[in-house]
């Protein structure tokens, strides 16, 4: 529930855009928030699979899994990336800059990666489930996001926030169950 409502905090500078929403004007400024916004969701994401890689070692470490994050995280990123060049491009920057922005951002989830197998999570009192936890919420938030996107705007209305608080409330029941 955490990585869903991170997502939701996330999504408040994005616009949506990780999820295909692209609204732009020509000539509009770049928003460096909504660049941000992505950059943080990108190494959130590849955290769990650095703590992945970090113990392939193990004999009995789950290397399905592992594949199953990546390809995930990799479709999932590709329309991202096509989505934030054409913001890039229509505001209007040099080609060099909007290739700077497109290459900083692909290297977003190689730093998670990083992180994921040299910051030892329980220094951050988590566990590599928690985390992994975390970014399965993120996923979940934008697979369920058509659900409630009724506006032709998209705005966040009170049956979102609503049915949100119900679901926790719901999940948050059964795990104390």
């Amino acid at each position: 529930m955490l990585g869903f409502l991170i997502q939701l905090i996330l999504e408040f500078f994005s616009g949506g855009i990780e999820h295909g929403h692209v609204h732009v004007h020509k000539n509009q400024k770049f928003p460096l928030a909504l660049f941000l916004s992505l950059s943080v969701h990108s190494v959130i994401e590849g955290v769990p699979l650095g703590n992945m890689l970090e113990g392939i070692s193990d004999p009995h470490g789950h290397h399905h899994d592992m594949e199953s994050l990546f390809l995930g995280i990799l479709f999932h990123q590709i329309p991202v990336a096509i989505a934030l060049m054409t913001l890039l491009i229509k505001s209007n920057p040099s080609p060099f800059k909007a290739w700077l922005f497109l290459a900083a951002f692909a290297l977003m989830t190689p730093l998670g990666v990083l992180v994921g197998m040299f910051v030892p999570a329980e220094s951050l009192g988590l566990n590599q489930d928690i985390i992994l936890a975390v970014v399965v919420g993120i996923f979940l938030h934008i697979s369920t996001t058509i659900i409630f996107e009724t506006s032709e705007n998209h705005k966040f209305n009170l049956l979102k926030l609503v049915s949100i608080l119900i679901g926790c409330l719901f999940a948050f029941t059964l795990n104390w169950l």
